[in-house]
């Protein structure tokens, strides 16, 4: 028994906690094993399940005491010999009564002062012999009576009712108050008088001259507000066993909760505990929980109107199909059959001023390239397009071609904020819409702009005109659209706003144009991680060549390109590697088909030329390596060498010895023996006359 070392004591007291659980620590044990458990060896149930639960958390950690101190020497010396007149009944696994009455004939104790003493070792270990740390009590300690909360630190709708009870029982002890000894009989006459009985007004005088007026307040229960043996963990797993499936009734959540409860080795709860339980689950919590979506966004998601004031510059970007036909100049093979088809808008919009900072019309449904474009019109400054630079933020839905792989590079190359909004329920005209500038100016555009041209057809497809027929192109709408923009609506005040959108450009938002527009046609390229192989690097089904590949980027290299294709593939990629920037051609494209023989062979002989500038710089740092460590020996050698006179004892054996085998004093590796040699004739080389 060493009380020395602390740590080995708290392990051995972990291994006879895991010892005294025994088959407890298996996932089917039951309360009933677990009493039977506590019999055999007397150990309070309520420990054997603290112990388990514990162990099922944190392994045999979880037994380790945590209120374990060093033990002074007194202390130590009590300690053992309590421990000593257990004897082996103290670490035996299982104990009957018998063995509790043999060990109390033997000292001299009553049966209950020995169970008492085993009790206490077998709940607390070692230091729970220590005079004041029976666990027992210490666990007890949390019942002990609580004084009464003082009036002061009531609220004021609990003060009201604590003050009339005050001022009902203040009359049942006036005329005891003052005397220091009260007869019995005074007090059972007034205890008659007022019909109540002796014993309690002798609780309240007790109460009062012990924590004055408060003590005539009814004490509420310590636990009030809160479920008797039921710990926070098993209030969350039942919420969270109702979560799991909807209109679930209490007593399959009962059942349930019982059933993970015994696995965790927690207290049963009962059904009262949780239907309490489930009452405090908020209903708007139940109601997401139960998938009543609707419900839940028209009575408790919260709304919000945006503001934007030009602080923060952000662009809105959304697209539509343009409401009007027009005709389809598309070649034969990509053209609808009919010749007609509705243009698609992706409109990109300033949201503080309304201004639209870029618009392209395709005949396709926009694709990430498509938004890609248009951010690269957004932040272009113009004579004729005055309107953009780059933003803080973007503002796009959660459509796959706006927070595609590509839009995301653009914007993190960028330093944008890409922002993808919430998605909008047309149906739910209540709830605030994160892109509502973009969608406004469609709306205008559709009542202002489309509605008054030909080949008009609504957006509602039930009412839709069926004699509408084509009579303009994709151009003349592209044409129609910017004439509407600069000359009406860039010009008019909408809705509450006090200037025109021109204005309120003018004066509230403040961009700068990109620095390098070539840079930012390249930013806009697709980006993609690629390895260099010796033909080239494959992407999209063609091989890409250049001829700095091999000396420029070594081969079998991740590299970093960037390309931009449209309907077809690209002709071309800017290869990335370290701070180079390199192009590749597509070597069954036309430039590629005209590589010749020669441009194949410089290439291939600036990659051995740079393969060999890499080798002779490793070499030449051998060489210097090896020249260091050399002067280094020189150095030691000639600091040990021992002087003449210590030479001159030295037996002559020994010299002859050495003198008779001189290859045997020097053993180099080949390796450094060749370069030695390869020094050697290289000093010889740079000697006047030297060959």
């Amino acid at each position: 028994m060493d009380f020395t070392d602390l740590e080995s004591a708290r392990q051995q007291e972990a291994e006879r906690r895991l010892k005294l659980l025994g088959t407890c620590t298996r996932d089917d044990w039951t309360d009933r094993q677990l009493r039977d458990r506590s019999a055999e060896t007397f150990v309070a149930a309520h420990y054997l399940a603290d112990w388990n639960h514990k162990y099922r958390l944190y392994g045999i950690d979880g037994l380790l005491p945590s209120d374990w101190a060093a033990l002074d020497k007194q202390m130590q010396c009590i300690v053992r010999s309590r421990f000593k007149q257990l004897g082996a009944l103290a670490d035996k696994e299982l104990i009957t009564s018998d063995d509790i009455r043999k060990l109390a004939k033997r000292r001299g104790w009553s049966y209950s002062t020995v169970e008492r003493w085993v009790r206490r070792y077998r709940a607390g270990g070692l230091w729970a012999l220590a005079p004041d740390a029976d666990p027992e009590k210490e666990r007890k300690r949390g019942y002990q009576k609580r004084p009464p909360p003082e009036l002061g630190s009531l609220k004021e709708s609990e003060l009201d009712k604590a003050l009339d009870e005050v001022a009902k029982n203040l009359p049942l002890i006036e005329p005891f108050i003052s005397q220091l000894h009260s007869s019995n009989k005074d007090i059972e006459k007034h205890a008659k008088k007022h019909g109540v009985s002796a014993r309690t007004i002798r609780r309240l005088l007790s109460l009062y001259k012990t924590y004055g007026p408060s003590g005539l307040v009814h004490k509420t229960r310590s636990d009030k507000g809160s479920f008797h043996n039921l710990s926070d963990r098993m209030k969350h797993l039942i919420k969270g066993i109702r979560y799991t499936k909807y209109d679930m009734t209490l007593s399959e959540v009962h059942e349930k909760a019982c059933e993970k409860a015994r696995l965790l080795g927690e207290p049963e709860p009962s059904m009262w505990q949780v239907r309490e339980v489930l009452r405090t689950i908020d209903e708007q919590v139940l109601t997401v929980a139960d998938g009543r979506l609707g419900k839940y966004r028209d009575t408790f998601r919260t709304t919000y109107r945006f503001r934007f004031d030009g602080t923060i510059i952000i662009y809105q970007i959304d697209w539509t199909e343009v409401p009007v036909l027009i005709k389809d100049l598309r070649p034969a093979g990509v053209k609808r059959k009919g010749g007609e088809t509705r243009p698609k808008l992706t409109l990109c919009v300033e949201a503080s001023s309304g201004v639209p900072t870029a618009a392209i019309f395709t005949y396709d449904v926009p694709n990430r390239f498509t938004i890609g474009d248009v951010i690269h019109d957004a932040l272009l400054i113009t004579t004729k397009k005055p309107y953009g630079g780059i933003p803080d933020e973007i503002w796009v839905d959660k459509g796959q071609q706006m927070i595609s792989k590509h839009v995301k590079r653009i914007t993190n190359d960028l330093h944008i904020t890409l922002h993808p909004c919430i998605p909008h329920d047309r149906e739910d005209r209540g709830n605030p819409q994160e892109n509502g500038k973009v969608e406004r100016l469609h709306q205008t555009l559709q009542t202002e702009l489309w509605a008054k041209m030909a080949g008009y057809v609504g957006s509602n497809t039930v009412e839709r005109n069926p004699n509408a027929q084509a009579e303009l192109t994709i151009y003349d709408i592209v044409e129609k659209f910017w004439e509407f923009i600069n000359n009406k609506y860039l010009q008019e005040k909408h809705g509450d706003q006090k200037t025109t959108p021109k204005e309120y450009w003018a004066e509230h938002c403040h961009t700068w144009p990109p620095d390098d527009e070539r840079e930012l046609d390249i930013l806009l390229q697709e980006g993609e991680w690629k390895k260099l192989h010796k033909e080239g690097i494959k992407h999209d089904s063609r091989v890409y060549w250049s001829e700095d590949f091999g000396s420029a980027i070594p081969m079998e290299t991740m590299v970093f390109i960037r390309s931009h294709p449209r309907y077809t593939r690209p002709d071309e990629i800017l290869v990335f590697y370290e701070d180079q920037r390199i192009r590749a051609v597509a070597r069954d494209s036309e430039e590629g088909r005209a590589v010749t023989g020669e441009q194949v062979a410089i290439a291939q002989r600036r990659q051995k030329a740079a393969i060999r500038r890499e080798i002779e710089e490793g070499r030449a740092a051998v060489r210097e390596a090896h020249s260091e460590i050399e002067k280094q020996k020189k150095q030691t050698t000639t600091k040990a060498t021992p002087s003449a006179s210590s030479n001159s004892k030295t037996p002559a054996s020994t010299q002859q010895q050495a003198q008779s085998k001189p290859s045997e004093r020097v053993k180099l590796p080949a390796d450094l023996w060749e370069q030695l040699m390869y020094m050697k004739q290289q000093k010889e080389q740079q000697q006047p006359g030297g060959h």
